[in-house]
């Protein structure tokens, strides 16, 4: 990982304000380690790998949250009494129901294994 990689890696987990203090606890350093890695070049292996779950666990938070926006039922609103106040119906959407919807959709049956004749 080259010193660029980390800033860009940086900014899109944290922003441009303040990624460097972020990064650093995220990863437990201290924040001058991190401005030392970025402006001298070296960065060891450790970080580059710890970087880089960061990374991956972001892609993946942002790909249920689109999948969730996706799948979420769109719930019409009841219409309101007269001297009721108007609530606006939600559904509460987890990780666990959003992964249950993709393991629901993408289900694959099991082949049965051979067994051995006895």
């Amino acid at each position: 990982m080259k010193p660029d990689e980390l800033k860009r890696a940086g900014i899109r987990l944290y922003g441009r304000k303040g990624w460097r203090i972020k990064l650093a606890e995220a990863l437990a350093l201290n924040p001058s380690t991190v401005w030392r890695m970025e402006s001298r070049g070296s960065i060891p292996g450790p970080v580059e790998v710890a970087v880089r779950g960061l990374l991956q666990n972001k892609r993946a938070n942002d790909l249920i949250r689109k999948l969730a926006k996706e799948t979420e039922p769109r719930l019409e609103k009841k219409p309101a009494k007269a001297k009721a106040k108007k609530r606006a119906y939600t559904r509460k959407v987890t990780v666990d129901s959003v992964t249950k919807a993709l393991v629901r959709q993408h289900e694959v049956t099991a082949l049965p294994l051979d067994k051995p004749n006895s």
